[in-house]
């Protein structure tokens, strides 16, 4: 594949993001056109051999080998299928499972069914990330929460919590992590 295919689907992606300006980088890493070690890019291409969708993916390590793999990103063209998305997923996850890759994660869902923990926590974050998730505004605006959760469930996968600490009482932390993720 070109670079130079790859920055053009780039650009073209981002042209219908919420947030033009950034990548989502709490998420995962900077998007690169190169690949670095044990990093795997699956593409697909159109009927007429443009580059249509690709898809990345970061190694994860246990004693030093790769025992399998994370979603780091995607990119599809604008006027491409949604299913394209989707089939080139499962066409990794498959070539995974064929190599004998134990692990694939498609990454995190933000916010998504932010519940009681049963840990000592903050009863105000928990409602505000419950409203966020929620909110129109900020699914439209800001990070589309809930299309993010919804297009990883579609794969049926186990889904683990994950969660956030701070010492009590200590809201200067969570305000400087929603600052440093551009939430606010």
């Amino acid at each position: 594949i070109y670079l130079d295919e790859i920055a053009r689907l780039s650009e073209n992606w981002r042209g219908d993001r919420i947030v033009k300006r950034w990548e989502m980088g709490f998420l995962n890493r900077h998007f690169a056109d190169h690949l670095g070690t044990d990093m795997r890019r699956f593409v697909l291409h159109g009927p007429d051999g443009e580059l249509v969708a690709l898809l990345d993916f970061d190694p994860l390590f246990a004693d030093g080998k790769v025992i399998g793999y994370t979603t780091a990103f995607k990119r599809k063209h604008l006027d491409a299928s949604p299913h394209a998305e989707i089939g080139l997923t499962k066409f990794a996850v498959d070539r995974f499972r064929e190599e004998g890759i134990s692990v694939v994660t498609l990454g995190l869902s933000p916010l998504v069914d932010v519940g009681p923990s049963g840990f000592a926590e903050s009863d105000f974050w928990r409602n505000a990330f419950q409203r966020a998730y929620s909110s129109p505004w900020v699914n439209r605006r800001r990070f589309n929460l809930q299309g993010q959760a919804a297009f990883k469930r579609r794969f049926h996968g186990v889904e683990e919590p994950v969660y956030i600490a701070f010492r009590k009482g200590t809201y200067v932390e969570m305000l400087g992590l929603l600052r440093l993720v551009k939430a606010i």
